[in-house]
């Protein structure tokens, strides 16, 4: 599959940059009255978000610090998921092995409106009657219970949440409601202040979220459970967002397929027998199986973008900002608030053929403050005891490893490479930067392959592991990337393609993949065999 550049002179794509960049235009006229309505139309374009969560305690605590608006308290499990996932073994056999479509879709919203709502300036569009066809009304509540309904559906089959929150889920699904109710200033005030109001979203387990088991796929974290949200996961929250639960992951969020030993495998709603992708496979499998409308995940090497391919989903991955940056950022904004109140071109880019070694040089390079970074054995510690990776291997084939043959792959990996990087492979990655940042500019649009094949076979990876670097090399470049879905292949699993765009050119990428969904139809559901629009 060879790459080709874009330019958005086509006008259906220059309206749709227009539309990703111009968030208040309309759906803001006076004297709107809410309208609640209910949309029986199937279930369309979802999206995985990478919002630079965190595991680690500090910065959870620091989002902790900036209090929601929604109240969310910790929630024991409602019903014991691994009875659900071992019935799923027997309902998998009478299922054609793949899940099925959505029945309960009175209730639920079609994603596309609710997607759109995040360019349009609030969750009331959602509501509006231009957007929904029937005229049942609709109850946050209601929403909820849909998506839970569908998720106890599925997730037997899939394997995707490893711990829900419904009860208090549905509590704060009550209290949206009755927020709307009592809310005196109109829609556009809510939409303002909470632009995702009662939206229901999934959580990678990796991401800390309160009450929540926090592992990471580690069996030595098994018993560690969130005290706070993460930074990504607290904005969400303030933002009006409902979490449902926690999603699984590939141990320690680094192999391509989300198996550990803690939670076991997750499948692909399109076929059992086949993997959801990793490391954010949980994410990508339930949204995959229209069990969730927005889900967080990370991406360090295409843990978003390769299960967004493989389950025939959205998926970005924003431009690299340095910290500093940010920082900066931030006192603009609060100095400014307080004062003021196409063309097609086929390339041929050697320099990404070496993209496996760009990739691993840059992440074994000292960080800004000449510390070297650490090492995958010592993520792999078991209270303070140092991992031999070598050592380990050993025990798997005895059966007495307590990690995933891929984690010890890694680390053997890792063990073997050198430390002192590759001038060559240097030379190579900033030619490589240089020639990209040429080509797409401002408003160069580059499509690119998310992954040699579809979603393949469960164990497969292990024997191609350095597929990742499809993916990967963006990250080292820092450029913004949209997995986009088109389609599905003849044996009914998704097709798609990356966007790739130039530094902070982020809503080019997402407008593209906006354009494309309606050219291919965006999501489809797990059943479908035709690979046609």
């Amino acid at each position: 599959m060879t790459p080709v550049k874009v330019h958005p002179q086509n006008p259906g794509i220059q309206e749709q940059y227009h539309q990703a960049v111009s968030f208040d235009e309309e759906d803001e006229k006076p004297g709107k009255k809410r309208r609640r309505k209910d949309n029986a139309e199937k279930v369309s374009s979802l999206l995985v978000f990478d919002l630079n969560g965190s595991t680690g305690q500090s910065q959870a605590q620091e989002a902790q610090d900036q209090a929601p608006v929604l109240l969310h308290e910790q929630c024991t499990e409602d019903h014991n998921l691994q009875q659900d996932v071992d019935r799923g073994l027997q309902e998998a056999l009478s299922s054609g092995f793949e899940v099925p479509p959505p029945e309960n879709q009175q209730n639920i919203l079609r994603r596309y409106e609710i997607v759109r709502m995040l360019g349009n300036g609030g969750f009331g569009t959602v509501y509006e009657g231009k957007h929904l066809e029937n005229g049942l009304e609709v109850t946050s509540v209601e929403v909820v219970q849909a998506y839970i309904d569908r998720i106890q559906e599925v997730n037997p089959l899939i394997n995707a949440m490893v711990k829900d929150r419904f009860s208090a889920a549905l509590q704060e699904a009550a209290h949206v409601d009755k927020l709307i109710e009592e809310e005196t200033g109109g829609e556009e005030v809510l939409e303002d202040r909470l632009p995702l109001l009662g939206v229901p979203i999934t959580v990678k387990e990796a991401f800390s979220l309160q009450g929540m088991p926090n592992s990471a796929g580690l069996l030595t974290r098994r018993d560690l459970v969130s005290g706070a949200d993460a930074p990504s996961v607290a904005l969400l929250k303030r933002a009006g967002a409902i979490p449902l639960g926690v999603t699984n992951c590939s141990e320690l969020c680094m192999w391509l397929e989300s198996h550990n030993h803690l939670y076991g495998i997750t499948n692909n709603p399109y076929d059992f027998e086949r993997i959801a992708g990793g490391s954010s496979g949980g994410e990508g499998s339930i949204l995959g199986a229209g069990a969730s409308v927005i889900g967080i995940g990370s991406d360090i090497g295409g843990s978003i973008r390769i299960p967004c391919f493989f389950n025939g989903i959205y998926g970005h991955k924003p431009s690299t900002v340095d910290a500093q940056l940010l920082q900066a950022q931030k006192m603009v904004v609060q100095r400014l608030e307080a004062d003021l109140g196409v063309k097609v071109q086929e390339l041929f880019i050697p320099q990404l053929k070496y993209s496996f070694q760009i990739w691993g040089t840059m992440m074994a390079s000292p960080g800004k403050d000449g510390k070297l970074p650490t090492t995958f054995a010592e993520l792999m510690s078991e209270g303070g005891k140092k991992v031999w990776p070598v050592w380990e291997l050993f025990k798997w084939f005895l059966g007495f490893s307590s990690h995933t043959v891929a984690a010890i792959g890694l680390a053997l990996v890792e063990l073997f490479q050198s430390s002192h990087p590759s001038p060559f492979i240097l030379q190579q990655k900033e030619s490589l930067q240089q020639e990209l940042e040429e080509l797409l500019g401002t408003d160069g649009v580059l499509l690119y392959p998310s992954h040699p094949q579809i979603a393949p076979k469960h164990h497969h990876p292990i024997f191609t592991p350095f597929n990742f670097s499809y993916t990967g090399i963006f990250n080292i470049l820092g450029l913004p990337v949209t997995q986009c879905p088109l389609g599905l292949s003849e044996e009914g699993l998704p097709l798609g393609v990356q966007i790739v765009t130039g530094k902070l050119q982020d809503r080019l990428s997402l407008a593209t993949a906006l354009y494309l969904e309606k050219a291919f139809g965006g999501w489809r559901e797990p059943g479908k065999t035709t690979a046609k629009p």
